[in-house]
């Protein structure tokens, strides 16, 4: 997935708004332990490294419950391009994803967050 997006082949839609050189628009699914997860959003490299903006935002029912969102099997480690560059946001649909008492971080429970991570890199 990584590779794909900084392949010099990569089509090209620029947002100035992110400061993007590339950004593509996804849409997802997937079933754990009988239930179904959908999530949509878009993903972006931004063409200047920064870790203050980079990583996904992810939204449940139009609000954030985590920013910078980054983990380690996606975008690698901090001193790596993938970490500084990529950015997005995801749009958790559906009441199964179940947030904290908090609201500032996702339940993850069982393998879900494995097979989020592994829907999030297909393409």
């Amino acid at each position: 997935f990584i590779k794909t997006l900084f392949s010099p082949s990569a089509s090209s839609n620029p947002n100035p708004e992110t400061g993007s050189v590339y950004m593509e628009v996804f849409e997802r699914s997937f079933i754990v332990d009988g239930k179904t997860y959908q999530f949509d959003g878009w993903v972006g490299i931004r063409q200047v490294g920064d870790t203050e903006f980079s990583g996904f935002t992810l939204f449940r029912k139009g609000r954030a419950i985590k920013m910078h969102y980054r983990p380690t099997q996606l975008l690698g480690k901090p001193n790596l391009y993938p970490y500084q560059r990529i950015i997005g946001e995801v749009n958790l649909i559906g009441d199964n994803w179940k947030p904290s008492y908090t609201k500032d971080e996702l339940m993850w429970e069982g393998e879900l967050e494995e097979r989020f991570i592994s829907e999030l890199k297909r393409r």
